[in-house]
């Protein structure tokens, strides 16, 4: 009996670690990117749903989404469901008026490895101009045997301005198999570098990568969200964070056993944080919050009825 509660209190560890975290979080303040839609993709969900421009949307499901990831986590929320999607957006800044507005589902992405559900529905964030500023550069990529290193500014490819981190990605695409000219700018030195991107095969065709990724942006404070609370209440929404993800890998795990989640997403909100976040920067609020999200997989994932589990411990002593 003893082995038994001392197994079961590392599992309840798990919760408490988490709901300690979210607590330091929403008293220092939880950042996020304000929901605020792009064009949607043509002929996609979102758009036959009426979207958008400069929508904001306000909920999920009537869950109050703040930020970007707080959308992501809603619509992963409806992965491998059938029905509609109930999205209730203000068309403008300010604006008192609201709209509701379904998006129609069938087996939404089920069995995908790494779904993509703004993606898949048509939606896009509205985004900034952002700069063509290098971040992680991959070992033995055409970039790193060019001599690119993070942190370079793309100022110019085969003598063409480049503005915009898209207009850098489009033109690498574009170049297949073929050398460019890159004009970089690395602290006061400009520098003058030649690579090759390298041809990969996509359903959309044959397109040029080099192997980069884009560095740290500045979000403009106008699009930016912070939830923060005192820190004698901020356990309030600790509480309700812990017990919001929890219950969302237990419904993943349900969802796998029907097959309508993919079996390579047992990580649960691991696998949600890679996506959801992938607006929130690299801080130490991310950090953070990672270290929540893998104790609460954690301890969910001991709580199953397996045998050497905590979950199977306690199936047989309640027997």
């Amino acid at each position: 009996m003893a082995e038994n509660v001392n197994c079961c209190s590392w599992t309840l560890a798990n919760f408490i670690l988490a709901f300690f975290v979210y607590w330091i979080l929403f008293v220092a303040g939880v950042g996020g990117v304000a929901p605020i839609l792009d064009e949607p993709l043509p002929g996609s969900a979102a758009e036959r749903a009426g979207l958008k421009a400069g929508f904001e949307i306000l909920s999920v499901d009537d869950k109050a989404t703040v930020t970007w990831s707080e959308v992501n986590l809603g619509l992963f929320d409806r992965l491998g469901d059938t029905g509609a999607i109930k999205v209730i957006v203000r068309p403008e800044p300010g604006l008192s008026n609201v709209q509701t507005l379904s998006l129609p589902i069938a087996r939404f992405l089920a069995g995908e490895d790494e779904p993509r559900p703004a993606a898949a529905l048509g939606l896009r964030l509205m985004q900034p101009v952002i700069a063509p500023i290098l971040g992680e550069v991959s070992a033995g990529s055409p970039a790193d045997l060019g001599g690119l290193k993070a942190g370079d500014q793309v100022v110019m490819v085969d003598g063409v301005a480049m503005d915009a981190w898209s207009d850098f990605v489009s033109l690498v695409q574009a170049r297949a198999g073929q050398r460019v000219s890159l004009r970089v700018k690395r602290g006061q030195s400009d520098l003058y570098l030649e690579v090759t991107p390298a041809a990969v095969v996509t359903s959309d065709g044959t397109i040029g990568r080099i192997g980069v990724a884009l560095g740290p942006q500045q979000w403009p404070s106008s699009m930016q969200r912070l939830t923060r609370a005192p820190f004698y209440t901020a356990w309030l929404p600790a509480l309700n964070k812990t017990f919001e993800m929890t219950r969302f890998t237990f419904e993943s795990i349900g969802k796998m056993v029907q097959g309508l989640v993919s079996t390579s997403n047992l990580s649960g909100p691991i696998t949600i944080a890679k996506i959801a976040n992938q607006t929130a920067g690299n801080g130490l609020e991310s950090f953070l919050g990672f270290i929540a999200l893998v104790s609460i997989s954690l301890g969910v994932l001991n709580l199953l009825p397996i045998p050497m589990l905590d979950g199977g411990h306690l199936l047989y002593f309640s027997h």
